[in-house]
C-alpha cells in the first residue's frame, strides 16, 4: 500500500509522471521522491549498522568462547592437581603406615633381642659360676 505525504494523493503520485527541476522524469512527486530517497539513506544506515553490530557480537561471542574455553582449561587443570595432592595424601598416609609397621617389627625384634640377650647373660652368668665351682672342687 502506497504510503503518500500530506501534500499528495496516492492517485496523483501514481497517475502522474512529471519532469523535476532538473528535467528528469518522475514518477513520484518531488516530495514523495524526497521521502523515499531518505528512506533509502536511513535504510543503508540501518543495515550498515546492524551489520557493525553483527560483527561485534560476534567477536564478543567469540571472546566468550575463548574466555570459556581459558577457564574449562583452567578447571581441569585444577582437578587434575587435586586428584595429584589426593593421590599423594594416600600414598604418604600408606607410607607412614608402613613405616609404623616396620617401626613395631623392629620394635618387637629389640624386644625379643634384649630378653634374649637378658637370657643369655644369665646362662654365662650360672656357666660361670658353675665353672667356679668347679675349680674350688678341683683345687
Amino acid at each position: 500500500e502506497y504510503m503518500g505525504t500530506a501534500h499528495s494523493s496516492p492517485r496523483k503520485a501514481m497517475d502522474a509522471p512529471h519532469f523535476d527541476d532538473a528535467q528528469r522524469l518522475r514518477i513520484l512527486e518531488q516530495d514523495a521522491y524526497a521521502d523515499s530517497a531518505k528512506l533509502r539513506d536511513q535504510c543503508s544506515d540501518f543495515v550498515n549498522k546492524m551489520s557493525q553490530f553483527d560483527g561485534l557480537v560476534e567477536a564478543f561471542v567469540n571472546k566468550l568462547e575463548r574466555r570459556g574455553q581459558a577457564i574449562e582449561q583452567a578447571k581441569l587443570q585444577a582437578i587434575g592437581q587435586r586428584l595429584r595432592m589426593q593421590g599423594e595424601e594416600a600414598s604418604k598416609a600408606r607410607r607412614k603406615k608402613e613405616l609404623e609397621a616396620l617401626v613395631a617389627e623392629k620394635q618387637r625384634e629389640l624386644e625379643r633381642f634384649a630378653a634374649e640377650s637378658e637370657s643369655l647373660a644369665r646362662v654365662v652368668a650360672q656357666q660361670e659360676a658353675l665353672l667356679e665351682k668347679l675349680n674350688e672342687n678341683q683345687a
